[in-house]
């Protein structure tokens, strides 16, 4: 080969690594980038506030400008406004897909675990009833801690907390459990031990139950039916919450179409009337639950495997199915406080 032609090959090569090295670069660059979006996208990460809301903060507000009536409470006796209930019943009934509880003219097809849970039709049916069904779409990820924690926060959850789902921490910011106990509440939690991790100091009693052992189906829920009743003829609590873990586990396990998910639909169907039964046979003129709030909802929704987590519809969509505000009779201060909603101006900050 002649020296010219060395020289070109030479170059010629050289300027096939260069531009292999370019490619090289080039996409090493693209990759660096892809994790950098990622990291800073699905990895979002929260930042808990230390700074918990006081009696004062309305009055500091520039947003509010309070009304002058007679619902507003003197801020040297006591916070906000004027309760319009005594007593709250929360029960949690976990991974409550919406269709669980909306009857099934709502859809195309009728499928066997639609329509099982009968009472909470009955409720929001009945001539002069205050009962009522909501739906509520939520953000991913669709887990019960991050769900309990966006409930009581007003948060929004993060892809990278899911990994806190086995060791829950207890939440440092504002809540609403705090508030409820801060301001003399005394809440009462049965079943589901995470509310324990997450609020270990908030409760004046609490009743937990181990939660991941995912192939028992009843020991969470006996625990909460064996604890609840009692306590619907005691007037020692304001805010009372049972979580039931037998629908969540039962997807799991079983799947949605099963056997076992609507035993286990129509177990809570029997519970959900016994309790109704209970607070509308104390519900008179001052009676124990004159004033007491009915809320019964789920955390999140599943799939039709019983999966939950991420972000198909059926884990969004149904993730809290809620049939809230029954005041089961509609001759108390719940009716007129709800009918005579107002909300303050507000401007823009």
């Amino acid at each position: 080969m002649s020296k010219s032609g060395e020289v070109s090959w030479k170059s010629e090569n050289l300027g096939k690594r260069r531009w292999a090295f370019v490619v090289f670069l080039g996409i090493l660059i693209l990759h660096g980038l892809a994790i950098l979006v990622f990291t800073r996208g699905f990895l979002l990460t929260r930042t808990e506030l230390s700074q918990y809301s006081h009696c004062s903060d309305i009055q500091q507000s520039p947003c509010f400008s309070p009304p002058q009536d007679d619902q507003m409470v003197n801020h040297s006796k006591g916070c906000w406004t004027k309760p319009a209930i005594d007593r709250i019943f929360i029960i949690v009934l976990d991974a409550l897909r919406y269709d669980f509880v909306a009857p099934s003219t709502f859809f195309y097809e009728k499928k066997p675990w639609m329509d099982r849970l009968q009472v909470l039709h009955k409720l929001a049916s009945q001539p002069g009833s205050f009962a009522k069904i909501f739906k509520a779409i939520g953000d991913p990820p669709t887990t019960s801690l991050q769900r309990l924690k966006g409930l009581t926060t007003g948060g929004l959850p993060t892809f990278i907390d899911v990994g806190n789902s086995f060791g829950a921490p207890a939440i440092i910011e504002d809540n609403l459990i705090y508030q409820m106990a801060k301001n003399g509440k005394r809440v009462v939690m049965m079943g589901d031990d995470t509310w324990v991790q997450l609020f270990p100091q908030h409760f004046n009693i609490s009743h937990p139950f181990p939660s991941f052992n995912v192939k028992d189906l009843d020991t969470v829920d006996n625990g909460c039916v064996e604890h609840l009743f009692p306590y619907l003829y005691q007037e020692d609590w304001d805010v009372l919450i049972a979580h039931f873990l037998g629908v969540d586990h039962a997807g799991h396990i079983f799947g949605v179409d099963s056997t076992e998910m609507i035993e286990k639909l129509e177990q809570y169907n029997g519970i959900l009337e016994k309790v109704v039964d209970v607070l509308e046979s104390r519900s008179g003129p001052g009676g124990l639950h004159e004033n007491t709030l009915l809320l019964v909802m789920g955390d999140h929704g599943q799939t039709i495997n019983g999966n939950h987590g991420g972000d198909a519809p059926e884990e969004r969509r149904g993730r809290y199915a809620l049939a809230p505000l029954s005041s089961l009779t509609c001759c108390n201060s719940i009716c007129s406080a709800w009918h005579s909603v107002s909300f303050w101006k507000h401007r823009a900050c």
